[in-house]
This record gives C-alpha cells, sequence and structure tokens, in this order.
C-alpha cells in the first residue's frame, strides 16, 4: 500500500473520506482494466445517459510517478497507481447519511476493531466494490470496502521514550500526573 486513510478518514477540499492507493504493473492490472470495462458496458446497457465514450471519464487510476532529483515528477512506466476510496457521507434520498468506515481483517480474516493506523508500506488485499457514476463528467470509482492485512509497515511515529522529571502524562482522570510515580509502579 503505498497511501491510505483507513481508520481516520483524510479530508479536503472535497469533502472526507477513507483511502487506500496501490502501485500496480501494467501486467497485473489487466484483470482490474477488464473488471472496468465490464462495468461500463454493463452501465451502458442499463442507462443510455451513461456517457457512450470513456475519453472524459474519470478512472481510479493514472500513472505511478516518481520524484526525480530537481522535484518535478514523471510517470514510472510499467505502473500504474489504483485509488480506491469510502466517503465518510453519501447522500439518500436528497439526505446525508454518515457511513462506516472500512473494514479490517488480519492475514487469518479475523475483523480487527481496534487499530489505531495502517502505516503505509502494509501489504494484504484492498476488498472493495467497482461502481459506476453519471454525476459530472462521469466515470467509475472502487468504493473501498476493506483491508485484509498481510504485513503490516513500518509506523512513521518515533520510538517515543518517558521523559525523566517530567509531569504532564494525560490519564483517564485527564490530571497531569508524576511521571517517577507512574515508571515505579
Amino acid at each position: 500500500m503505498v497511501f491510505g486513510a483507513l481508520t481516520v478518514p483524510q479530508t479536503n477540499d472535497f469533502g472526507s473520506a477513507w483511502n487506500a492507493g496501490m502501485v500496480i504493473s501494467e501486467d497485473d492490472s489487466q484483470g482490474l482494466f477488464k473488471v472496468i470495462a465490464q462495468q461500463l458496458e454493463d452501465a451502458r446497457s442499463r442507462d443510455p445517459k451513461f456517457p457512450k465514450s470513456n475519453e472524459k471519464l474519470k478512472m481510479p487510476y493514472q500513472p505511478s510517478m516518481e520524484k526525480n532529483e530537481d522535484g518535478t515528477k514523471t510517470p514510472k512506466e510499467g505502473e500504474f497507481l489504483w485509488v480506491f476510496n469510502r466517503k465518510t457521507t453519501r447522500k439518500v434520498r436528497g439526505e446525508e447519511v454518515k457511513q462506516t468506515p472500512p473494514m479490517l481483517w488480519d492475514a487469518n480474516g479475523s475483523l480487527i476493531t481496534d487499530l489505531a493506523d495502517v502505516p503505509r508500506g502494509s501489504e494484504g488485499i484492498i476488498h472493495f466494490e467497482v461502481r459506476c457514476y453519471t454525476m459530472g463528467s462521469g466515470g467509475v470509482s472502487f468504493f473501498l470496502k476493506g483491508f485484509q492485512i498481510a504485513k503490516l509497515g513500518q509506523s512513521d511515529m518515533p520510538d517515543l521514550q518517558p521523559i525523566e522529571g517530567a509531569e504532564f502524562v494525560v490519564n483517564d482522570g485527564g490530571a497531569p500526573v508524576d511521571v517517577e510515580s507512574v515508571l515505579s509502579n
């Protein structure tokens, strides 16, 4: 996984969403391209208003980019960045409805409910649903349902140690406590 906001949604100008991105080789992407083509064919047969051309449609992939020494980015030959999203809210009959976060499972398929973060570099299987839409110029999205973790990546958080003599510690009561007394217990 190249990036992900699987436990805490990412917020931008367009709203907030849980998301994940994976770089997949062009050869390994062929199955995803076939699934998209089939979904587009189905959408066009169901909805005569669905765009007939893929030219202006938004897709859930783009060329993978690599950063050059001067800070510019160039497409990386033979690789695609695939993006999976799940908005925090959606409209149902004109009303905003909150969505639940994507599910997380361990390598054995057991549900994980207490993981604070899924770090960059984690490996696993993204579970998703392909959705075609006509809003705006139309397109295809990969609706993020969950992530099964095969290998947890390294956290970006530093390895923090207690500060000797410090007084500010958040505990259940929210009042500062003496670290020495906490460490000596």
